[in-house]
């Protein structure tokens, strides 16, 4: 139940370029920003948990043009969210 609460606080991103979602984690410290925690799912999807509640919705509707470098898409995590990409 716990794991289940603390998914249903957490968003998905889709990274713009397949394979960066590796280095996803590095690009927000160089940025500044550390209340993020990015947890690669796959090559195209990220796991993003927030350190202290709204900085993630913050992040997306204010910085738009600041996420959109890295991110096609971010959304709030869903059980039905599986990523297809592979890297070989």
């Amino acid at each position: 139940m716990e794991d289940k609460a603390r998914f249903q606080k957490a968003f998905v991103g889709k990274v713009t370029i397949l394979g960066s979602a590796y280095k996803v984690q590095t690009y927000l410290e160089i940025e500044g920003y550390f209340g993020v925690k990015v947890t690669h799912l796959g090559a195209n999807l990220c796991f993003l948990e927030e350190s202290e509640e709204w900085v993630i919705e913050d992040l997306i509707g204010e910085g738009e043009t600041w996420w959109k470098q890295w991110f096609s898409e971010v959304r709030r995590w869903n059980e039905e969210d599986v990523n297809n990409g592979r890297l070989a």
